[in-house]
């Protein structure tokens, strides 16, 4: 016969059945474990059963799943640090660059200089071919604190 799981999702506001078959159960069942915290993409449709059924029934369709600590990896594409150059220092430079290299990751590393041309802002980007970075927590705390700014830019499919 067809392989299945029957499981149940608990979150704040209450708990739900779910069911799994097929390619769903294939794909899905590696996170079905208890305690687990998962991201979980869903959707809604119009519950079909039958032609004599009431009309206005709606399921809720488990679409993708993933562990939420990989959630990061997966939808960080960029990672912004801003920084103006009337700031810097090249000990505050050097510091920088030895935490990017520290936080070794998957998002590409883009710098937002700042600097003031003529009496205007102007912001000159730039991007590292060779620096990915991780961006942890430790990472954009240290930046908070050393009067960095960033941010992130995010790819929304799962």
């Amino acid at each position: 016969g067809r392989s299945y799981a029957i499981f149940y999702i608990e979150d704040y506001t209450g708990t739900r059945e779910f069911r799994l078959y097929g390619k769903d159960h294939e794909s899905m069942i590696k996170y079905i474990a208890k305690d687990k915290i998962l991201l979980i993409k869903c959707r809604t449709q119009a519950q079909f059963r039958g032609k004599d059924s009431p009309q206005g029934d709606y399921e809720i369709r488990l679409k993708n799943m993933m562990f939420l600590g990989n959630a990061k990896d997966e939808f960080i594409t960029d990672f912004h640090i801003g920084l103006s150059i009337d700031d810097m220092n090249g000990e505050l430079r050097k510091e920088l660059f030895k935490k990017l290299k520290h936080h070794k990751g998957k998002a590409r590393l883009y710098l937002d200089i700042e600097f003031h041309y003529e009496g205007k802002r102007e912001v000159l980007n730039m991007f590292s071919k060779k620096v990915q970075v991780d961006p942890s927590v430790e990472l954009t705390d240290w930046l908070r604190n050393n009067g960095f700014s960033y941010h992130f830019d995010k790819k929304i499919k799962m």
